[in-house]
Order: structure tokens, then sequence, then C-alpha cells
């Protein structure tokens, strides 16, 4: 990638309006950057999490770790990449614009659940397996102690799976849970057990609302609601 191509990727991005989007821009831009130097990056933690729950949860910054088990990209290689960007800061933390890009060790995996990846205008993101995301959330909810903001993240991760927006592997999810490393599996039962109470009567009452209105627009019978 030249420098007059990344230079029109920084302009795009910067007039990029909506948060979500532009911190999905500039996700790609930086993955693109790094593969050309063959080092793969995973956006990881509540990153990961804003891109699968789109935007209602919100980390405020881009955390990424290397793919690579046996070791993530020297200090030469991330300043290069971050140079080329124009960014400021380091030598792990990078400002871009008016974006931070944390640039962490190697991604640590406790499962083969499998990475995701996002398309981007700028290429492609590598996400966290949705599955360790959810896991580490509920965990974190509850250990050492109750707290309401990882509760809150988990909630809305946990909304997207039991509602099908996200495809989960809830075989590999319930095994991680009742794992010696974390040791909640019954905790993370109830957890999805609630949600699914709260969310999947409210699917079917909007799924019933939209073929009403669908009627109503064909002209057929409907019930009044």
């Amino acid at each position: 990638m030249n420098s007059a191509t990344i230079q029109a990727a920084l302009r795009d991005i910067q007039d990029t309006e909506d948060p979500l989007e532009k911190a999905l821009k500039l996700s790609g831009l930086v993955s693109a950057l790094f593969r050309e130097r063959d080092w793969e990056m995973v956006v990881v933690g509540g990153s990961a999490i804003e891109f699968y729950t789109e935007g209602q949860y919100m980390s405020g910054d881009i955390d990424m770790c290397a793919k690579s088990e046996v070791a993530a990209p020297p200090p030469s290689v991330r300043a290069e990449v971050m140079g080329l960007l124009g960014a400021t800061g380091g030598p792990r933390s990078f400002k871009v614009g008016d974006q931070w890009v944390d640039l962490l060790g190697r991604v640590e995996r406790m499962s083969q659940a499998q990475f995701r990846v996002l398309e981007t205008p700028f290429g492609s993101v590598n996400l966290m397996p949705v599955e360790e995301l959810l896991v580490d959330k509920v965990f974190s909810s509850i250990c050492p102690q109750e707290n309401e903001e990882s509760r809150g993240c988990a909630e809305k991760l946990m909304a997207v799976c039991v509602s099908g927006a996200i495809a989960i592997n809830w075989t590999e999810a319930t095994r991680m849970a009742a794992s010696k490393e974390y040791g909640i599996g019954s905790q993370f039962q109830q957890f999805r057990s609630e949600l699914e109470k709260r969310i999947i009567p409210h699917e079917r009452h909007k799924d019933q609302v939209d073929l009403e209105r669908m009627d109503r627009d064909k002209g057929g019978p409907s019930l009044d609601i």
C-alpha cells in the first residue's frame, strides 16, 4: 500500500462521522499494513465486542493483538506501521487522528473457537472468537466480585448471540465456562437463561408486529395491536 493510498484512506476515515464505522475502517487499515509485513492482527476485548454488537457497546479505542501464538510484532515494526499513519504516542498506545489504537502482545486463546473476519474498505479484520469474549465477560461480571459495568457489556454481547444476530458455538462456550480455568458453568447457564427469557419473547413479538404490518400493507386482515 503506497503513501497516496494510505493518505486517501486516512482522509476517508477522518471524514466518517459514525464512530463504529470509523473504528472499523481504521482497524482494517491497520490490519492491512501489518499483513503486508507478514503479521496478522486480531481485534480483541471491548473493541471486538463493539463490532459484534454493532455499536451497542462502545469501547472508545481499538485493542489489537498478534494472531501468532509465538510472538508479537517488535517495536520497530509497530513504529513503522503506525508512522505510516501519522500516529503519535507509542510504543504500544498510538493516536491516529482522534482514535486510539492499542497494540498489545500475542493473542491468548482458551479454546479452539474460530476467529471471525469482517471486511472493510481498506482490508479484512480478524475478530476474537465471540465464544471466548462472551465467557470472559460473564466471568469478569461476577469474579472476583460483581461488576455492573462488565455485566452490562456481557448482556449486550449475550443478547446478540441468543437473538441469532451472531452465530455462536454454544457447546464450545459452555465447555469453556465450565472448564477449570473459568469454573462458572452454572452461572453462565443461568446468565444465558435469563437473557433468553427477556430477548426471545421480545423477538417473537417484533416478528408478529412485522407480519401484521405486512398484512396491512397487502390489504389483508390484521389484528389490532
